[in-house]
């Protein structure tokens, strides 16, 4: 119920369709760039090196999604987009855990890689919104 009453004062004016949609877009962006060093580059994914990248790339693309296409009007509409980005994301990789990368759950959630590329998107908020 707490939580319920935030997101409908900042999420009243938001496009759902949008807000998704874009979510999806933000993970697709690290997705492929995980792709690209594991495949491609035959970087390791369970390095530093490989979770460096990919949160950066996380926080760049959450950044820009954010700040250019989303404009959120403050940094608690922000907030909000983010923890959205986030739950999209969350679902998808646990989701994708076993079937793709043939790893249990507990063992991704253990990670600190997974949690950093998570609040990475939760990181910029406060820097998307214009100040006036």
């Amino acid at each position: 119920m707490f939580f319920f009453i935030p997101i409908c004062r900042y999420t009243r004016s938001m496009h759902w369709g949008k807000l998704i949609g874009f979510g999806l877009i933000n993970y697709i962006i690290r997705f492929a760039a995980a792709g690209i060093l594991f495949q491609v580059l035959k970087v390791n994914p369970e390095g530093f090196l490989f979770g460096f990248i990919v949160t950066v790339v996380a926080l760049i693309a959450a950044y820009f999604l954010l700040k250019f296409v989303m404009r959120p009007r403050s940094v608690g509409e922000a907030v909000m987009i983010a923890l959205v980005w986030i739950a999209i994301a969350f679902v998808i990789d646990i989701i994708s855990a076993g079937a793709l990368l043939k790893i249990t759950i507990g063992y991704y959630l253990s990670e600190p890689q997974f949690w950093t590329r998570l609040l990475a998107i939760l990181a910029v908020t406060p820097f998307v919104v214009k100040r006036s």
